[in-house]
């Protein structure tokens, strides 16, 4: 069963980050919570949230075992074969006309999520953060030359 869980940052200070439930309140437009739990307990704490920056989890964790959430910017390890591998970076999107998060490298055709192993990937940001460029960096190959 597919876990489903938002984070989104909080809108009192800017910086902090809360995962949780999603919820709109239809009574103000605009307003999006995050309903959370403290130890794993069931809560009816909620906490106001930016509504761009509410991703979603994708279902799916990187190389370290991080949870991968749109939004969220990565580094795809494509091993060519034993000397020769490329490096390519992208931002995980959700596309609702093929009901898939997918990877976009920003110069090219977009990669579906799924298509990738964990041991492939590695979060390195997000592009709320500032932690990287929001811009996707072009495909990097290293390739070793005897």
């Amino acid at each position: 069963m597919l876990e489903r869980e938002f984070r989104g940052k909080l809108k009192r200070d800017k910086h902090g980050w809360i995962y949780g439930d999603l919820t709109h309140n239809y009574k103000k437009p605009g307003t999006v919570a995050i309903h959370y739990s403290i130890d794993g307990r069931l809560s009816q704490r909620s906490a106001y949230v930016i509504p761009e920056t509410v991703g979603q989890f994708t279902g799916k964790y990187d190389k370290n075992a991080v949870k991968i959430y749109e939004g969220d910017i990565i580094v795809i390890h494509y091993d060519m074969d034993e000397k020769n591998n490329a490096i390519g970076y992208g931002t995980i999107t959700y596309c609702p006309k093929e009901a898939a998060f997918k990877i976009d490298e920003g110069w090219g055709p977009v990669l579906l999520l799924a298509s990738l192993l964990p041991e492939q990937i590695e979060v390195i940001g997000n592009k709320f953060d500032g932690t990287n460029d929001s811009i996707v960096k072009p495909v990097e190959a290293r390739v070793e030359i005897e």
